[in-house]
């Protein structure tokens, strides 16, 4: 059985306790804090934007760094022991499941007052409606066109501060970002980096999508 210990701590086997293993110890229980504490705030921020891609996003995320992993007969990871999402999260699925399950049972989980006395909907329309009833679409919006949009600005934003802190000059930083990302009037671009820091102080966490 193969696990992955993400922390570096908890995994099966005994071992000597020096001093170096505590100050380790001491360095990955502060590290997985700084995780939980940045996970939190990335699925709070997912659910001020109501964008259940960045969501899920954050609770892989949380599992890949704090969970126990196996890998299955698809050599895929997989869970292999008990664990406790953070509250946020865990609330999260338990609304998603009750929209699954109003939609298993004919009710319309956005409109479920409306629908109740009507007749219950079909398979195909219960289908149909899941995009729309776990958030991913609602009028003129796309969660995944929204997910991809803040990560672009994450990546300029962290692109730019880079070529910043290496010395180049505004104006060429802002030039390289648009031979990297596209031409864009430089007042667009300096809006979309502000809006890219803000996403990276509250909560946007790794690991980053490609750009």
């Amino acid at each position: 059985m193969r696990f992955i210990d993400r922390n570096g701590v908890g995994m099966g086997g005994s071992f000597l306790m020096t001093e170096e293993n505590n100050i380790a110890h001491e360095d990955n229980y502060h590290q997985s804090r700084w995780n939980l504490e940045k996970l939190t705030a990335s699925a709070q921020l997912a659910m001020d934007i109501q964008n259940p891609v960045l969501m899920w996003h954050s609770i892989y995320t949380y599992m890949h760094l704090n969970c126990f992993l196996d890998f299955n007969s698809d050599g895929e990871e997989a869970v292999s022991e008990d664990f406790v999402l953070p509250p946020i999260m865990a609330d999260f699925v338990l609304q998603t499941a009750i929209s699954i399950v109003k939609l298993a049972q004919g009710r319309h989980p956005i409109n479920d007052r409306y629908r109740q006395e009507s007749t219950p909907l079909s398979p195909k329309e219960a289908i149909d409606l899941l995009p729309q009833a776990l958030g991913f679409t609602r009028q003129g919006y796309n969660a995944f066109a929204d997910f991809d949009s803040i990560y672009q600005k994450v990546w300029e934003a962290k692109d730019y501060d880079e070529a910043r802190q290496k010395g180049m000059s505004s104006k060429d930083a802002l030039e390289a970002l648009c031979k990297t990302y596209g031409d864009m009037d430089h007042s667009q671009r300096r809006k979309r980096i502000r809006l890219g820091r803000s996403f990276l102080r509250n909560g946007i966490y790794g690991p980053y999508p490609a750009p």
